[in-house]
C-alpha cells in the first residue's frame, strides 16, 4: 500500500535482529565506510525471508509474509537486545 508505515511486527524477525546488530557494531563508523562491503547485506539476500517478502508484496500481492523464523523471540539468542 502506498504510503503505509510498517511497524517492525509485519518484517522480518530475522532482518530485524541483523538490523540491529549491524546498527550497534558500526555505531561509530563512517556511513559510506559501512556501505562497502557489508556481510549482512549479502546474508539478507541469502536469507530465505528475503524472497517470501518478494513474493507476499510483489508478487502475490497477499502481504501475509510466512517468516522464518515467525517471532523475534523464536530467535533465542540471535535477537538479543530486543
Amino acid at each position: 500500500m502506498p504510503g503505509r508505515v510498517a511497524t517492525p511486527g509485519e518484517r522480518s524477525p530475522t532482518a530485524l535482529a541483523l538490523t540491529l546488530q549491524l546498527l550497534r557494531a558500526n555505531e561509530a563508523r563512517p556511513l559510506q565506510e559501512i556501505s562497502t562491503g557489508s556481510p549482512g547485506g549479502h546474508f539478507m539476500i541469502t536469507h530465505p525471508d528475503y524472497l517470501e517478502g518478494i513474493r507476499a508484496r510483489i508478487i502475490d500481492k497477499d502481504d501475509q509474509p510466512r517468516w522464518q523464523p515467525d517471532t523475534i523471540e523464536a530467535m533465542g539468542a540471535l535477537a538479543a537486545g530486543f
